[in-house]
């Protein structure tokens, strides 16, 4: 790296989120114990004058904050892929909007990659935090390379989108993130691991990630559509194969029940969280009403017993 130049661009694209989210999320970047970074942020939503103002004020504070207005709405793939090509680090980072990153994400993250050339995607081990910030669990994702093709093998995501770190070449390689419905992180995974890139977790969480916030109100109404897209990408995936899925038609009433179903899910993993074992089975039995959302149950179920075989 010459003299001057940045390790890492960080990206975030900013819709809708509630100020006091995104405040934290900008404060946790900018107070990393590692500094040399560049802070890329687009407002994905022409129209909101508070996160203009937001982003006035910082950049006030701190040089290392890049921002700018899309002129329209892109949608996050677009968005995040327009960040990447005005990025000047040696590394991306993903980190969304309304999550809060630990102190020594950074630090750690770099320390690792620096070490352990062979991998092109770090992530890592993720706190569930709710509306009011606090932490009532973690979300428990796969540390060993092994498990993680167990978790790609069986469509389940093995990483944390906006906890990761990527070798910008990785995104040079895949031309950015393809634009798939609520699952362009899941499909540049696979691109990624079907292209042989290495993709790793650390064992620790460095993020607070806000299930229950803004964020999770809009994905939860999109939860039906995302399954789709997991379903399709990861038939391509499998056939070696990818091509546009953008707009594919599905069941009105396989919807509204999908997203019932992922209700109860959602709402058995918080239980589980707080180590309340009878409601944890009630909810999770219930999820079962979508066929789909039994579907994928199952597949992770599957993924966790074949890594609990493998020991990992």
């Amino acid at each position: 790296m010459g003299k001057g130049s940045v390790l890492i661009s960080v990206i975030m694209s900013t819709f809708r989120e509630p100020a006091d989210y995104l405040r934290l999320a900008i404060e946790s970047v900018l107070n990393q114990t590692f500094s040399n970074f560049e802070f890329l942020i687009a407002i994905d939503d022409p129209d909101n004058c508070e996160h203009v103002r937001i982003m006035q004020e910082y950049v006030k504070k701190d040089p290392r904050i890049i921002w700018y207005v899309n002129k329209e709405n892109l949608g996050l793939p677009k968005s995040l892929n327009e960040l990447i090509s005005r990025s000047k680090g040696k590394y991306i980072a993903r980190m969304d909007a309304d999550d809060i990153s630990l102190p020594e994400r950074f630090e750690k993250q770099v320390q690792y990659l620096e070490s352990n050339k062979k991998v092109g995607i770090l992530g890592a081990q993720v706190y569930k935090m709710n509306e009011d910030g606090e932490i009532y669990g973690s979300v428990r994702l796969p540390s060993s390379e092994k498990c993680i093709k167990i978790y790609i093998e069986n469509g389940v995501m093995p990483i944390c989108h906006p906890s990761w770190l990527v070798r910008k070449e990785v995104y040079k390689i895949l031309k950015g993130y393809r634009n798939v419905p609520y699952l362009e992180d899941f499909d540049f995974v696979l691109r990624a691991f079907k292209n042989g890139v290495v993709i790793a977790n650390l064992s620790e969480p460095l993020l607070k990630y806000r299930i229950h916030s803004h964020k999770y109100k809009i994905s939860s109404s999109k939860a039906y559509a995302q399954y789709i897209s997991t379903k399709l990408c990861h038939k391509q995936f499998k056939k070696g194969e990818f091509s546009d899925i953008a707009g594919k038609s599905h069941s009105k009433f396989g919807e509204k029940l999908y997203n019932l179903a992922n209700y109860f899910f959602t709402k058995s993993m918080d239980y589980r969280s707080q180590h309340k074992l009878m409601p944890t089975l009630f909810f999770f039995l219930l999820s079962f009403i979508s066929p789909a959302r039994a579907e994928f149950n199952l597949r992770i179920m599957k993924a966790k017993f074949n890594c609990y075989l493998a020991g990992k």
